[in-house]
């Protein structure tokens, strides 16, 4: 039987697969899918930002980064990958 959660992240690699967000494996089991921003001229925080006017909800990396937040600029996390907030990331 497949979980909620393998189901999310098989939707995000398959959604996302070309795109400036690469899916990221977990290490171990967590309910949010993180992705990698492989373009670049765009941050986190900008991605944030634009993705908002769209009504999708991402948290950039930096909060992640406690120490050295402009590590976290490279990354996103998503709480709920749902199949149309997840298409909307593309």
């Amino acid at each position: 039987m497949t979980s909620v959660v393998e189901t999310n992240r098989r939707l995000a690699r398959e959604t996302l697969a070309g795109s400036v967000l690469e899916y990221q494996e977990p290490e171990v089991a967590v309910s949010v899918a993180w992705f990698r921003i492989t373009s670049e001229r765009l941050t986190a925080t900008q991605l944030q930002q634009l993705l908002r006017e769209e009504d999708v909800h991402v948290l950039p990396g930096t909060y992640f980064h406690w120490y050295t937040p402009s590590r976290g600029e490279r990354f996103v996390a998503s709480r709920s990958p749902a199949t149309g907030e997840v298409r909307r990331l593309r």
